[in-house]
C-alpha cells in the first residue's frame, strides 16, 4: 500500500541514507528550501514492506496554478529525482502504485523527473540527458580524459593568464555569483530566480554543509562561477555563470 509521510520523516531520512542512489534532492533541506521559497505542498510516497520497513519511496511536491492545473512532480526546479529503493521489485512496484493513485484524482498530471525501468503501465515519455563524471579517479587521469583542444586548452590558458579560483561556503560569495548568474541569464534572453532563491539555497543547502560556490577571479574581479551541491555519494553542477564581457580573456 502506498503511503503519503512528511519529508522530514527520519524514517525516510534514514532510508535515504543508506541508499546509493540517493543525492541532495532526495534530502529534506532541499524540499524546504523549494516549499517556503515558492509555497508548494511537500511529502513523500513511500512503500513498506511486511515488516514495515520503507523499501521504496519518492519525494512529491503538489502545485496548483490556473494556467497548468493540479500537478504533481518530483522535484521542481530540480535536475532530476530518481524513485529510491531496495530492490527492483519494490522499484517497479512504487511506480505502478504511484501511477493508480494519481488516476484517483481528476484532472492530475504527474511528472516523474528520471528514467523509469519497463512497467506493464502506460508512462507519458520525454527525451532527457544526464552527464556523469567519476570523480574517483586521480586529478591526472581525469585531465587526460578530457578533450585536448577544448578542456585542456581552457585549462591551461587560465592557468597562463593568472586565473584565481577559490572554493567558498560564504553568503557574500553566493552573492557573486548571482551577480554572475543575473549577466548570464540576460545574455541568454531567459528569467532568472529571484534573490530569495538564493538566500534560501544558501541557508538551506550551503551552511548546511551540501554544497560550495567556486569563482574564478582575473585581477581580483570574479568572472565566473559556479554552484555545486552534494550529499551522501554524488556531487551536482547546479548552477554555473561567466560575465560575457571577460568570455576571449
Amino acid at each position: 500500500m502506498l503511503h503519503a509521510i512528511e519529508i522530514e520523516d527520519v524514517e525516510w531520512l534514514d532510508f535515504v541514507g543508506n541508499s546509493a542512489d540517493a543525492t541532495v534532492f532526495h534530502h529534506p533541506y532541499w524540499s524546504k528550501l523549494l516549499v517556503e521559497c515558492y509555497g508548494y505542498k511537500s511529502f513523500v510516497f513511500v512503500l513498506r514492506d511486511k515488516t514495515g520497513r520503507i523499501s521504496a519511496g519518492l519525494p512529491v511536491m503538489e502545485i496548483s496554478s490556473w494556467l497548468t492545473g493540479k500537478r504533481w512532480i518530483t522535484l521542481p526546479f530540480t535536475d532530476h529525482c530518481c524513485p529510491l529503493s531496495r530492490n527492483d521489485d519494490a522499484l517497479e512496484l512504487l511506480i505502478s502504485r504511484l501511477i493508480q493513485k494519481s488516476k484517483e484524482f481528476k484532472n492530475l498530471k504527474f511528472e516523474i523527473r528520471y528514467k523509469l525501468p519497463p512497467a506493464k503501465i502506460s508512462i507519458n515519455k520525454r527525451s532527457f540527458y544526464i552527464h556523469y563524471l567519476d570523480l574517483e579517479k586521480p586529478p591526472e587521469e581525469l585531465y587526460k580524459s578530457f578533450r585536448k583542444k577544448g578542456v585542456q586548452y581552457c585549462l591551461k590558458k587560465a592557468k597562463k593568464t593568472g586565473i584565481r579560483v577559490i572554493k567558498s561556503e560564504e553568503y557574500k560569495s553566493l552573492k557573486e555569483f548571482y551577480d554572475l548568474h543575473l549577466k548570464t541569464r540576460k545574455k541568454l534572453g531567459v528569467p532568472t530566480q529571484p534573490v530569495k532563491y538564493f538566500k534560501k539555497l544558501w541557508e538551506h543547502v550551503l551552511k548546511q554543509g551540501m554544497g560550495y560556490i567556486m569563482l574564478a577571479y582575473y585581477e581580483d574581479k570574479a568572472v565566473a562561477g559556479g554552484v555545486f551541491l552534494h550529499n551522501y555519494r554524488k556531487l551536482i553542477y547546479k548552477y554555473g555563470a561567466t560575465d560575457p564581457d571577460y568570455m576571449n580573456t
